[in-house]
């Protein structure tokens, strides 16, 4: 055992993993609810609709915040370049999906979110309103 840990007992390293592996228990039975909407993506070239993107967004955003991840995607200072942990949680979780489904680059996928973000508050301000005229 490294040095650094020495003072760690095997009980705090075993608690700390199982919880680490409760997590991403719980991250496989998120993409297993998300899978059937996304498994019947066709496989032609170009932009295709996101509107299924949408969804993950809104997905990842709760896993996230189960995780303890901030789910921003301003970069600016981070140490990896156009990408915060939130954008690698999402990409992580594309690498599921077909190829051609998957965001190229941290910064296109940072785009994507932003847009779905955009797309959800529109949608919930909508429900809002319609609510508040009943």
């Amino acid at each position: 055992m490294s040095r650094e840990f020495m003072d760690i007992s095997f009980f705090e390293v075993d608690k700390n993993l199982q919880g680490a592996l409760d997590q991403l228990e719980k991250i496989r039975r998120y993409c297993d609810a998300i899978w059937p909407s996304i498994e019947g993506l066709p496989a032609k070239k170009g932009q295709r609709g996101l509107g299924w993107y949408d969804e993950l967004v809104e997905t990842m955003v709760q896993v996230a915040t189960l995780l303890g991840v901030g789910t921003s995607t301003d970069a600016r200072g981070s140490p990896v370049p156009g990408a915060t942990p939130f954008i690698a949680l999402v990409r992580e979780v594309e690498k599921l999906f077909p190829a051609e489904a998957r965001s190229k680059t941290a910064s296109t996928c940072a785009r994507r979110i932003e847009r779905s973000r955009k797309r959800l508050r529109a949608a919930q301000q909508t429900r809002v309103f319609e609510i508040s005229e009943s």
